[in-house]
């Protein structure tokens, strides 16, 4: 096993999807929210995480998953989160915080012997075989068939997505192919313009915006928002930003000095324009998390950009 961990077995990857589908090829499970990881189970637990790294030590409180393959020595692949409130939160496993747990959606590896090349739905009954599903560790299911209708549970539930993968499917170390598929589960929500961070040479008119949303004590920031939008697009929006000296969000409402270091230079500007921006979570502390740009709203006024349930998510 300690071999194994040291030859550098990296996870299969997935495509991205653009919607959910329906297929009885298909085994449908939810896309949790935190850390992919290789566990390797023998006389120990060791964690890797999808780039190599061992990550071991990050997570003591799965230093036992071990005790769950009885006697075994098994290689697993899932997903390291932590649970707050009956759901996964990317944002506590990155502070350390909820309840952490190993959700493992497939086997690679038995006393040895590979079984990568076996059908997914095989390696699936070889995982229920010889694991025991006990916290820490717990088994991730899945439903066939009935994509769209499981994809809009899980958008209800808060949750990031689902993954779509060939039940006939081999398992492709370290690959990306369309034999899994991921579907996010993105929110979108109105923004007003209030910044923009400056590129590198060549680089366009600017690197991210800066989006914020009205609360009633003024303007909030959102966070930055730097995909979603080609060359053509950004000059488009830049024409529209007429620039300031100050910042427009109200006192301590701003980039905190980290964000602001981070991203380099900012463009103040004035709170006129309005987006659209897609968007996976709002984190505990008000930033929206995985943005993308998806158009401008000049349709709506900036104060149509409240912060509030119900007003702010579309």
């Amino acid at each position: 096993m300690s071999d194994l961990f040291d030859t550098g077995l990296l996870p299969m990857l997935a495509q991205e999807a653009r919607e959910p589908f329906d297929s009885p090829a298909h085994l449908f499970e939810v896309k949790w929210d935190g850390y992919r990881g290789l566990a390797f189970l023998g006389d120990r637990t060791r964690l890797r995480s999808r780039h190599g790294a061992d990550i071991t030590h990050r997570f003591a409180t799965l230093g036992r998953m071990h005790e769950n393959a009885a006697g075994h020595r098994l290689i697993l692949d899932g997903e390291i989160v932590a649970v707050v409130r009956g759901r996964p939160s990317f944002s506590a496993l990155q502070a350390g915080e909820g309840q952490v747990a190993y959700v493992a959606f497939d086997l690679l590896y038995v006393d040895g012997q590979a079984v990568l090349e076996k059908p997914l739905w095989q390696r699936r009954e070889l995982l229920h075989q010889w694991v025991a599903a006990k916290p820490p560790l717990v088994i991730s299911e899945g439903i066939q068939q009935y994509g769209r209708q499981y994809f809009e549970s899980v958008r209800q539930a808060g949750l990031e997505g689902l993954m779509a993968k060939e039940l006939a499917s081999p398992y492709l170390p370290g690959r990306r192919t369309a034999h899994w598929l991921k579907i996010k589960a993105w929110r979108d929500l109105d923004a007003v313009i209030c910044g923009y961070t400056e590129s590198a040479a060549g680089g366009g008119p600017f690197a991210a915006l800066l989006v914020g949303g009205w609360q009633k004590d003024g303007l909030w920031f959102l966070g930055y928002v730097g995909t979603g939008f080609g060359e053509r697009e950004k000059e488009l929006v830049v024409k529209q930003l007429l620039a300031r000296a100050q910042s427009p969000f109200a006192p301590g409402r701003g980039p905190r000095p980290s964000e602001l270091k981070a991203h380099g230079t900012v463009v103040y500007v004035e709170p006129q324009v309005c987006c659209r921006v897609r968007y996976l979570e709002i984190t505990p502390d008000g930033r929206i998390r995985h943005a993308s740009f998806a158009g401008l709203r000049p349709d709506l006024l900036p104060s149509d950009c409240v912060l509030s349930p119900g007003s702010s998510e579309k």
